[in-house]
């Protein structure tokens, strides 16, 4: 037979010989052996070589296929070239030249084919012409299904009960978890697992773990499984992937107990596992996790059912999720109302409060929570009772009620210091910091921010670092040393990055574009509120959304985009009317400059004096909009009225080095003076602000005393000095970008050279 063989190779071989391609040789018998390697060794007598592939993994060490190629390689009569899996760029190729150009959810769907498949080129085209076929992308095609289950089923029963474990356990298991699960005799269960390694089926991973060679394989076996088995399997897991576990591995015990029909121990480790994820400021998965556990309790009793879903309405509002967390916030209240649990309705009551605030609603919250505490003990010392005179603090700030903030954080804080509670402490210090400064009395407020931000980076409560660095920094920004602002917006960002909240970061990135805007990078501004801006508008989020809508809209005021700027201060006003009362007074006066730029300082007048006078609740003590009225005044001709009310504002903002607020009332008083042709006086003012301006540095108002400088020299006839004045603002102007700054003061110099030559 052998030589019939030769004899028919030799005859149907050509000029330059034969090449013989032979497949599956882990099938090959002894017979089929023996012949193989004397068609090998003939080969060195007539033109023919042999490429032979076959699967490793089948064979042993005394199956006839390795003895005979050990021989011939003895005799230097073979080479053995390994064939691996192909490398993700050439197994993405593969699948291009099979599926064909794809779109970007194809693309996706490629991408975890490869990662399924482990760059298996079989497996990649069974797959890639399961999909052609119409096979959906996560199934299994039938060839490959049939071509794993024939390798599974050439193992022993203990590789294969070995095999069920692992594919029941996950993408990885440890060596324990597969021998505590198996119950077999300890060297049956190794000689299993070694079995399923040396089969190419499973894999060693580092510490003691095992994985699948591929996803494919790890899908079919797990398939394979009938319901009940699959259930037994996973509480059996569970079960011993239990000891020693910590909240790292608290989502994969919660998945394994869910799946094994133990929804108590699921809903414990769910629990810890979303806890877990809260600590480390994970909050998407944090959602999940309580999402879910929500679910696992819904028979459970009121009490454990209110902690649950607790949890799950504060990760929603972690990530600003507020009508949704409002909702389930009110669900908790009511479940701990019915199992009477008064304490931690309190405190549920403190979360609804603040929620109803971060969605543009303080006065209710306010309602809310002063309804609760009369419904208190007059000596009522509870944690609750604390928590919620710190909630009260920043529900009356959001509002404008500046006194009431102070003293429901002064009552927050003696309670917490009754009690203790350092963490609700420093949070009513916090309120009381932001209460001083909003009422103009910066020193206090920066020795109380700065006494006690230590202390909240040393307890790593990053939550509340955010606010109190933004609350230190507006005194930085009052003071005028925006470096300083910059510095500890910058720390807050960093704070607020961490914890994960998206109001919080594009609230202090706003921030930091207000800065920008002062120290005279516009462009850079622009692009942090432009940012700011989207996630007002992807997300909802209303409590911060005022204070960026102002601030884009002032910029826009600056560079000339009058309808722009009119559009982001209107609706900064309206959203900002019950709930940011900082925002509505910053976007009110905003819009009073906008009036008087345009030529109506009638109605930027009665726009502040409704908003300065009390007849719209709460009046201003700020210097925005009193400066605003003043010029509003002025522009009307009543300057006596604009004086009266200038003057104690700048002895004012000197007593309390309100530098910001000083240079704009300055400006004023100059403009005031020289009205009156007091000319000193009003160059002293100016000068005054040139002064302040560059150190702070703040150029947009530095043009603007240099362009009044300019129209003043002009009026006293020195035509010469004015023009130098009005050439250096405009350098500045044109570096800003501040388009009506820059017709007018060209405007002028072009009528002053046409005087020059007349």
């Amino acid at each position: 037979m052998r030589a019939a063989v030769i004899r028919f190779l030799r005859n149907i071989s050509g000029p330059a010989g034969l090449l013989l391609v032979l497949d599956d040789l882990q099938w090959a018998g002894a017979d089929a052996c023996d012949l193989l390697a004397t068609l090998v060794r003939t080969a060195t007598h007539i033109p023919l070589r042999v490429i032979g592939a076959y699967r490793d993994t089948e064979l042993g060490a005394s199956h006839a296929f390795e003895v005979a190629t050990a021989n011939l390689g003895r005799a230097e009569l073979v080479t053995v070239i390994p064939l691996r899996p192909l490398h993700r760029e050439d197994a993405a190729v593969l699948l291009r030249e099979l599926l064909g150009h794809r779109t970007d959810a194809e693309h996706l769907m490629e991408e975890q084919i490869i990662e399924r498949t482990g760059g298996v080129p079989f497996f990649l085209v069974s797959c890639a012409q399961g999909i052609r076929a119409g096979v959906g992308d996560s199934e299994v095609p039938w060839s490959l299904t049939q071509s794993v289950r024939q390798r599974v089923a050439h193992c022993s029963a203990n590789a294969q009960t070995i095999l069920r474990i692992a594919a029941v356990a996950g993408r990885s298991v440890s060596r324990s978890v597969l021998l505590s699960v198996a119950k077999m005799e300890e060297q049956g269960a190794l000689a299993g697992l070694d079995e399923a390694c040396s089969a190419g089926l499973l894999t060693p991973a580092a510490g003691h773990t095992y994985r699948f060679f591929h996803d494919v394989i790890r899908e079919v076996v797990e398939a394979d499984l009938g319901p009940e088995q699959r259930t037994r399997l996973h509480a059996l897991i569970g079960l011993a992937m239990e000891e020693g576990a910590g909240p790292e591995r608290a989502a994969v015990l919660a998945w394994h107990f869910s799946q094994g029909d133990k929804a108590e121990r699921a809903l414990q480790y769910s629990l810890m596992a979303g806890d877990h994820a809260v600590s480390v400021f994970a909050n998407d998965e944090a959602e999940q996790h309580f999402r879910w556990a929500t679910e696992l309790a819904v028979d459970a009793d009121p009490s454990r059912r209110a902690q649950v879903v607790e949890k799950y309405g504060l990760a929603l509002r972690a990530l600003a999720r507020y009508d949704e967390a409002l909702y389930w916030l009110e669900e908790a209240a009511r479940l701990q109302h019915t199992a009477g649990n008064a304490e931690i309705e309190g405190l549920l009551i403190a979360h609804i409060g603040q929620v109803l605030g971060d969605l543009g609603r303080p006065r209710e919250g306010i309602a809310r929570i002063q309804q609760r505490i009369a419904y208190s003990p007059r000596e009522d010392h509870s944690q609750s009772m604390a928590v919620l005179h710190v909630t009260l603090a920043g529900l009356f700030w959001s509002t404008g009620q500046y006194d009431q903030q102070f003293a429901a954080a002064e009552l927050a804080a003696e309670l917490a210091r009754i009690r203790a509670d350092d963490r609700v402490l420093l949070r009513a210090e916090v309120r009381r910091g932001q209460a001083l400064r909003s009422l103009g009395r910066y020193e206090e407020a920066q020795r109380v921010l700065e006494q006690n931000i230590p202390a909240i980076e040393a307890a790593g409560d990053l939550e509340l670092l955010a606010p109190a660095l933004d609350s230190l920094s507006i005194v930085y920004l009052a003071a005028g040393e925006f470096h300083h602002e910059a510095l500890h917006l910058r720390r807050g960002l960093e704070a607020a990055q961490q914890v994960g909240d998206p109001s919080i970061v594009a609230f202090m990135a706003s921030k930091l574009g207000q800065n920008a805007y002062y120290q005279g990078e516009w462009n850079r501004a622009r692009e942090y509120l432009e940012k700011a801006i989207s996630v007002v508008r992807t997300s909802g989020a209303v409590w911060f959304a005022p204070y960026t809508l102002g601030a884009l809209g002032g910029l826009f005021l600056a560079t000339g985009d009058w309808k722009d700027a009119a559009e982001y201060l209107e609706e900064s006003i309206t959203i900002s009317s019950d709930a940011a009362f900082q925002a509505l007074e910053n976007s009110q006066s905003l819009m009073g400059i906008l009036e008087i730029s345009e030529g109506r300082p009638e109605a930027a007048l009665a726009r502040l004096q409704r908003f300065t006078d009390g007849s719209r609740g709460q009046p201003s003590n700020s210097v925005g909009p009193r400066w605003v009225l003043a010029w509003s005044l002025l522009e009307l001709g009543n300057d006596h009225t604009a004086a009266v009310i200038v003057a104690p504002e700048i002895a004012r903002a000197r007593a309390e080095n309100d530098q910001l607020g000083l240079v704009h009332l300055l400006w004023i008083h100059a403009l005031i003076a020289a009205r009156q042709a007091r000319w000193a006086d009003a160059e002293g003012a100016l000068a005054e602000v040139l002064t302040i301006t560059r150190r702070m540095p703040y150029p947009y108002h530095e043009a603007r005393a240099l362009e009044t400088y300019g129209s003043m020299q002009a009026q006293q006839g020195d035509r010469s000095a004015a023009r130098q004045s009005w050439v250096e603002a405009l350098v500045i102007f044109e570096r800003l970008g501040a388009r009506p700054y820059i017709e007018r003061i060209e405007r002028n110099l072009a009528e002053d050279e046409i005087r020059n030559h007349l």
